[in-house]
C-alpha cells in the first residue's frame, strides 16, 4: 500500500507533457543521448558569427605581420652538371649510361668530401671580403682554416636521369642547390661547389681523381636572377591564419553556448520543455532602480 502511494506522489510530481509537445520531447530526449547534433553546432556558429568573423580577421592579420614582418624568404639557386664516363666503342651504349650513371653517384657522395668543400670555401673567400669571416677562420698558428661545416649546411645535391624523347638516349646529371636568405650567397654557394667538384676530380693525386677523372662537366653557372623564394607564400600564410582563426572561432562559439544555461528565447523554452509557451511576463524596473538609474544620470 506504501509503495502505491509513492508512485503515485511521483507521477504526480512528474511533469505531464501534452500530446502536442510529447513529439519535441522525445527528440531533445534522443539528442541528449546521442550528444551534440551537427544542427546544434551549426545553430551555436550562427548565433555567434560575429565572434567567429572577428577570430577569421585576427587569423588574418597575424597572418599578414607574419609574412611581411617576420617571415625569411628562402632563396634557392641550382646548378646543373653531367655526369659522363669517358666513351668505349668495344661497349654498348647502355653500358656507356651504366658507367656515367655509377660516377654520377659516386659524385653525389663524395660532393661533401672534406677536399671539396675546402676548396668551395677558398673559392668563395678568394671571391669576396664579405666571405672571410663566414667560411673561414685563422688558428693560434696563423694558418688559414676553412669552415667547411658552414658550407655544408647551405647545398645539397640529388641524381637526376633523363630519357629522351625517342627512348634512345639517357643523360645522367648532378642537380646541386643551395638555399639562403641571400640571393648572392645561394649563387655564389652552388657555383664554388661544382667548381670545386670539378677542380678536385681533375687534379692528380687527389683522392677524387683516380674515380671521377674528367667525367664532370658542369653546365653554365647559376645567375643571382634566377634564384627563386621557396619559402611558403604570402597566400597560403595568409589563408592558414584565417583557417586558424576560424578554428578558434567556432570553439569559443561552442563553448560559450555550451556554457551559456540561460533560456534566450520563447522558442527554446518551448523546445526544451516541450510545451507551448502561452503568455511572458514583462520585466518592470522598480521604484528603487528607477531612482538609483535617475541618480547616476545625474552623477553622470
Amino acid at each position: 500500500m506504501q509503495e502505491n502511494n509513492n508512485e503515485a506522489m511521483e507521477a504526480l510530481q512528474r511533469p505531464q507533457v501534452s500530446k502536442s509537445g510529447n513529439n519535441n520531447y522525445i527528440e531533445e530526449m534522443d539528442d541528449e543521448e546521442r550528444g551534440i547534433t551537427l544542427g546544434q553546432i551549426w545553430h551555436m556558429i550562427i548565433k555567434r558569427w560575429v565572434a567567429v568573423v572577428i577570430c577569421m580577421l585576427i587569423g588574418l592579420a597575424v597572418g599578414v605581420v607574419y609574412a611581411r614582418a617576420i617571415k625569411k624568404p628562402v632563396y634557392k639557386a641550382t646548378r646543373t652538371l653531367a655526369v659522363i664516363a669517358p666513351k668505349d666503342d668495344d661497349t654498348s651504349a647502355s653500358n656507356n649510361v651504366n658507367n656515367s650513371l655509377y660516377f654520377a653517384r659516386i659524385a653525389v657522395g663524395y660532393i661533401k668530401y672534406p677536399e671539396v668543400e675546402e676548396q668551395a670555401c677558398k673559392i668563395l673567400v678568394d671571391k669576396t671580403e664579405d666571405y672571410k669571416e663566414m667560411f673561414s677562420s685563422v688558428d693560434d698558428k696563423g694558418d688559414t682554416v676553412y669552415n667547411t661545416v658552414v658550407l655544408d649546411d647551405y647545398f645539397t645535391a640529388s641524381l637526376e636521369t633523363y630519357v629522351s624523347g625517342n627512348s634512345t638516349a639517357t643523360s645522367i646529371f648532378i642537380d646541386v642547390t643551395a638555399s639562403s636568405s641571400d640571393k648572392q650567397l645561394s649563387t655564389d654557394v652552388v657555383n664554388a661547389v661544382v667548381q670545386a667538384l670539378q677542380d678536385v676530380s681533375n687534379t692528380a693525386g687527389s683522392a677524387l681523381n683516380s674515380l671521377l677523372d674528367h667525367t664532370i662537366f658542369p653546365g653554365t653557372e647559376a645567375r643571382v636572377d634566377d634564384a627563386k623564394d621557396s619559402s611558403t607564400s604570402n597566400v597560403v600564410i595568409g589563408a592558414v591564419g584565417v583557417i586558424g582563426g576560424a578554428v578558434l572561432g567556432i570553439a569559443y562559439a561552442i563553448i560559450r553556448e555550451l556554457a551559456d544555461t540561460k533560456i534566450g528565447s520563447k522558442s527554446e523554452l518551448e523546445h526544451l520543455t516541450g510545451y507551448k509557451v502561452i503568455g511572458m511576463i514583462p520585466k518592470y524596473e522598480t521604484y528603487a532602480e528607477e531612482q538609483k538609474g535617475e541618480g547616476g544620470e545625474e552623477n553622470a
